[in-house]
């Protein structure tokens, strides 16, 4: 996939410098008795951070943290629709201008894409639109929403939160906590194993086959795209995790994005278990507004349409995201005429059945993975023709077959161990009990060692970085 190329200067996401800093903050945050003064100390060190990337970054964000502040006051002061459609125009000039750069000139290229716009934009979005619909709306300080659009765990990759559920807790008096400060660590820890050992790992396997796509086997493009799909999972998955770990130091709860997404048995499923954040934004802001599904059916098939277009325009402005999001809006439009005319209650019940809408669900979504990932359309056309090829379908050309297996495995068995609530049974558990906490400090030293002895960390940034 053709990466936008993100430039770090002094540190990676995932360095022993960046944790070595967090480490600082907490302990300066904890020592620091005055809300306020905490406040100012998460905004000028998550301006610091989002700013050590590029210095166009950090003025780009605090341009959107001006925006949303005025547009506010111009909603406070006139009531109407003034201010709502100033911030939401500006914001979605920032997202044209930087991703979407076929409506400009090609001069933003040069700048490259500020991390995180997509997902600090839609904050911004979502505040002025809550405070037009609810006049009772507390207006907040520009400190406030300072730290709201930029806190450094989540202005990467997200997720989406809104003001009224975030910027309440930074008014908190939080109390340093060991037990709240163990599990963010246990968090932090298994972030860590899902991006180092597993994202990277089958990121590595990924790379080969599409960069080859001409000499990669029919089986060679079928192991890529699943893999793929295990990659951009355990990648959006883990800088998720880690978000919630690092807001948890500082008595922070972020949202969780992620609720099985593989185990679907639909694409409505998936996405109500997929970047939950983002669906539920596109639902309230978008789908709702335009009626959702309480209009005439061509009406709902048309919000559909728009809805994952928009999602699809969101993630990038290359015409391989518009096809990925057409494809998404076709499959979602199937399903809702099909179960609008066919009653499934009683044959959901059959094993094989749920099994079979299960298999097709993962099949379409690693389709379209594959479609998301390649922006260049004619290496597209290289991975089908390769898939399509039968003559040489079985045959391995361009990776290592002993390879694949254990890092596979590796993959299925956590995905699988989630489905069980091992994760959150044992990550997220307070544990009291003596015996517990021996076993858990043990499973944290095995993730570690396993990071530094079997971990890829060349690859540190996150895939959902470019959006």
């Amino acid at each position: 996939m053709g990466y936008i190329q993100l430039n770090f200067n002094d540190m990676y996401f995932i360095s022993l410098k960046f944790f070595a800093l967090v480490a600082l903050l907490v302990i300066l945050y904890y020592s620091i008795k005055q809300i306020q003064f905490r406040k100012v100390l998460l905004l000028f060190s998550s301006l610091l951070f989002y700013g050590q990337f590029q210095l166009y970054y950090l003025i780009t964000l605090i341009l959107v943290i001006f925006i949303t502040y005025f547009s506010q006051i111009i909603l406070q002061k006139t009531r109407d629709k003034i201010g709502l459609w100033l911030g939401i125009s500006l914001n979605i000039i920032l997202l044209a201008y930087f991703k979407h750069n076929f409506l400009f000139h090609q001069d933003s290229l040069m700048l490259g894409y500020p991390i995180g716009l997509s997902f600090y934009s839609f904050q911004s979005i979502s505040h002025l639109v809550d405070l037009y619909n609810d006049k009772s709306q507390k207006q907040y300080t520009i400190l406030s929403l300072g730290l709201y659009l930029s806190f450094f765990p989540k202005i990467m990759a997200g997720p989406i939160e809104r003001a009224s559920t975030l910027i309440p807790q930074f008014d908190e008096t939080h109390i340093f906590n060991r037990g709240d400060f163990f599990i963010a660590i246990k968090i932090i820890a298994y972030a860590l194993f899902c991006k180092i050992i597993l994202a990277n790992r089958l990121g590595l396997v990924v790379n080969e086959v599409f960069e080859n796509a001409g000499q990669s086997s029919g089986f060679e493009i079928l192991i890529g795209s699943v893999f793929y799909s295990l990659e951009i999972f355990f990648d959006f998955f883990s800088y998720s995790i880690l978000a919630i770990g690092l807001g948890r130091l500082f008595g922070i709860q972020l949202s969780e994005n992620f609720n099985n997404p593989y185990f679907a048995t639909s694409l409505k499923q998936f996405w109500r278990r997929w970047n939950i954040t983002l669906l539920l934004w596109l639902r309230d802001y978008v789908f709702l507004p335009l009626g959702g599904s309480k209009v005439k059916r061509f009406k709902v098939i048309g919000n559909i349409l728009i809805v994952f277009l928009i999602s699809g325009l969101w993630h990038g402005g290359s015409v391989n995201f518009l096809i990925w999001g057409f494809g998404h809006a076709v499959i979602f439009i199937t399903e809702y005429l099909l179960e609008s005319n066919i009653k499934l209650k009683g044959i959901n019940d059959f094993f094989l059945f749920r099994f079979f809408r299960w298999l097709t669900t993962f099949s379409l979504v690693s389709l379209l993975w594959v479609i998301f990932r390649t922006e260049d359309l004619s290496v597209l056309i290289k991975i089908f023709r390769s898939f399509l090829n039968y003559n040489n379908w079985g045959t391995l050309n361009v990776i290592n077959g002993g390879v694949i297996i254990p890092i596979f495995f590796v993959a299925v068995i956590t995905l699988i161990l989630q489905v069980y609530d091992i994760f959150k049974v044992y990550i997220f558990s307070n544990v009291i009990d003596s015996k517990k906490i021996i076993w858990e400090c043990v499973l944290l030293n095995g993730l570690v060692l396993t990071m530094l002895f079997w971990g890829l960390n060349q690859n540190s940034s996150f895939i959902y970085f470019q959006f």
